[in-house]
């Protein structure tokens, strides 16, 4: 359930119990790192990740989640906090309009430039707050409204001209770090081919401690390269009646695999009836 119904079931609705858990996905701005013709530049990626507010995004957007999701969340092994990431990482997350539009005038654009978001209508108002920052910085965004099948058709064959949206696991390591070349979600970073040789050797790596840490240096490498501007891991509501016993919020086990929690279930038909239902 949607956290913005977190207060009106509270009033309405007591009983219920309400476990706030992140989710496991983020929205994020794909990058075409080799077919943009400003957005091949790291540095001109890493000036419109600066340019976005992050924090103020999260609170009118994604109820207040982390913004340092990606491409690991903090709930997964291998996960590396603000505090933890290399200064000029750090930075990324750190909103400052003067310094992103010297990052550009530096790169060649002393007068900035213009590039198409492609989204879906539901991702308007991330578009336009993006839009609207971006503005600050001397960035032109026009935004495009696709329907899905013309969004996954620009994404496959990596035919869109800047960025375009996308929704993207950050629950498993070796999902959202997949690198292997011929891979959809991998486009972006082919042309990085120490990207792919690190996600292989990770990837290989059986002993659980070494792979970590393997997933964590790559990590904090594709952060530092922006090819995907993502948004912070929001945070959604997981919402049972008390008389449910033996459960404890429990979502998954396993890939959509509920059966182990379900089967162990059973209701409290004389709580059920205590509490009026």
């Amino acid at each position: 359930i949607a956290m913005e119904n977190q207060q009106t079931l509270a009033s309405s609705v007591p009983d219920l119990v309400q476990n706030k858990y992140l989710n496991g996905k983020v929205d994020q701005w794909r990058i075409n790192r080799q077919g943009s013709k400003t957005l091949k530049d790291k540095n001109v990626r890493q000036a419109l990740m600066i340019g976005l507010d992050l924090q103020k995004i999260s609170d009118l957007l994604y109820n207040g989640g982390p913004i340092v999701s990606w491409p690991i969340g903090p709930q997964t092994p291998g996960y590396t906090k603000l505090a933890d990431l290399p200064a000029v990482d750090q930075a990324l997350y750190k909103y400052d309009v003067n310094k992103a539009k010297q990052m550009i005038s530096d790169a060649g654009y002393p007068t900035g430039f213009t590039i198409e978001l492609d989204c879906p209508a539901t991702m308007q108002d991330l578009a336009n707050t993006c839009a609207s920052m971006w503005a600050l910085i001397g960035v032109t965004a026009n935004i495009k409204v696709l329907d899905a099948n013309a969004l996954t058709a620009l994404r496959d064959q990596v035919t869109y001209p800047d960025m375009l949206y996308s929704n993207y696991t950050v629950a498993n390591p070796l999902v959202s770090e997949h690198l292997v070349a011929g891979d959809v979600v991998a486009t972006n970073f082919l042309s990085s081919e120490p990207f792919e040789a690190m996600y292989k050797a990770a990837e290989g790596e059986k002993d659980p401690v070494k792979r970590t840490a393997l997933e964590k240096a790559l990590g904090i490498a594709q952060l530092d390269d922006c090819g995907m501007i993502s948004f912070a891991q929001p945070y959604t509501l997981n919402c049972y009646w008390p008389w449910m016993k033996n459960y404890y919020g429990e979502l998954d086990a396993g890939y959509y695999n509920q059966m182990p929690m379900i089967k162990t279930m059973w209701i409290d038909q004389n709580l059920k009836k205590t509490l009026g239902h």
